[in-house]
């Protein structure tokens, strides 16, 4: 099994250095249209979630976006930003990034931190889309 990045564990307060100013993949969510936007939703929902200060994160989510194409017309992509949404960070207990959520019928259904076997990200995606996503 392929070893991945180190994570970043969320800092308490914003801090200098390398940023991730936008999402890679995903449309940017927030507290306001979260729920709206995701748990609503009448199809899958995958968010990816990333920090300003997080060196891993473009390395992790770029590793990560090849795989997410095959599903892109069945599924909603957002992109959530910890550093500026902490409260719905620590709501789905993100403790550090870069992750990726998965949603289906409102219901957090998978939960990757910090991995970048390919292989394994897109066995769970399949299987899950096949159950939730038709």
């Amino acid at each position: 099994m392929r070893k991945g990045p180190p994570h970043c564990p969320l800092p308490s307060k914003p801090k200098g250095g390398h940023k991730m100013t936008e999402p890679l993949v995903g449309t940017p969510i927030s507290e306001a249209d979260f729920e709206e936007k995701v748990l609503k939703s009448p199809v899958p929902v995958l968010v990816e979630v990333w920090a300003s200060e997080c060196v891993p994160c473009p390395m992790m989510l770029r590793h990560v976006e090849p795989l997410l194409r095959p599903y892109l017309s069945r599924i909603r992509l957002f992109s959530l930003d910890a550093s500026t949404q902490r409260q719905l960070a620590e709501r789905f207990q993100i403790r550090s990034t870069p992750a990726l959520l998965v949603f289906l019928n409102g219901q957090l259904v998978a939960h990757f931190v910090h991995q970048v076997d390919a292989a394994h990200i897109h066995e769970r995606l399949k299987a899950l889309l096949s159950e939730g996503g038709k």
